[in-house]
């Protein structure tokens, strides 16, 4: 299992508002050496957003517990996939 936090721009042109989202992959090889990928299932709602002109412990300070919750979803889904 991969979980993959996304960093990019938001829009189609820069206008400084920058996301991040997140998702996870199953990746498993067959037994002819092909990598079978199920996915990506998505882990958040809402994309994480922040301006790239905010100081960076606001950032932090908001962008923890997102992914926070990020990972215990990613968790919850590796557990049910056991």
């Amino acid at each position: 299992m991969d979980l993959v936090v996304s960093f990019h721009s938001l829009g189609f042109d820069f206008s400084g508002i920058l996301a991040a989202s997140a998702f996870i992959e199953y990746r498993d090889r067959n037994e002819d050496g092909d990598v079978n990928v199920e996915g990506p299932y998505a882990l958040c709602e809402e994309v994480f957003q922040f301006a790239y002109t905010e100081p960076q412990d606001a950032v932090l300070k908001r962008f923890s517990p997102w992914v926070d919750q990020i990972i215990l979803a990613g968790l919850d889904q590796w557990r049910r996939s056991l």
